[in-house]
């Protein structure tokens, strides 16, 4: 269980959101979560938040980029299909931007998020 950690769900596919935001909320995660990158950033210049999970679709790599760069900007996790190729995952890689498939294995993502807020992975 993680000790008051917060995290944001940004996907467009509301199944995909709300998976991903019902794993996180039952590993203690305090969750918000929205339907698109631009409610994301509004989001995250209004409120503190310790990971940002991203369904790849919402937006194109150099915006995921940008929201990583940026000062003050927390971690990002993204979920994409099967069909993202080999350069953007590495591309994602290079940047230390976690990358998951769906369906979204659940201990995958936790891990994924731990790592994201710098605390050990759940047991």
């Amino acid at each position: 269980m993680v000790d008051a950690s917060t995290a944001a769900v940004a996907a467009a596919d509301v199944d995909l959101r709300r998976t991903v935001a019902d794993i996180l909320y039952h590993e203690g995660y305090q969750v918000t979560e929205v339907a698109d990158g631009e409610t994301a950033t509004d989001l995250l210049g209004a409120r503190r938040c310790d990971a940002l999970v991203l369904d790849r679709p919402l937006s194109r790599l150099d915006a995921m980029v940008a929201l990583t760069g940026a000062e003050g900007r927390p971690p990002v996790v993204v979920v994409s299909g099967p069909d993202v190729d080999a350069v953007d995952r590495r591309n994602l890689a290079v940047l230390g931007i976690a990358s998951l498939v769906t369906p979204v294995d659940p201990e995958h993502l936790l891990d994924a998020v731990a790592c994201a807020v710098g605390r050990p992975a759940p047991a």
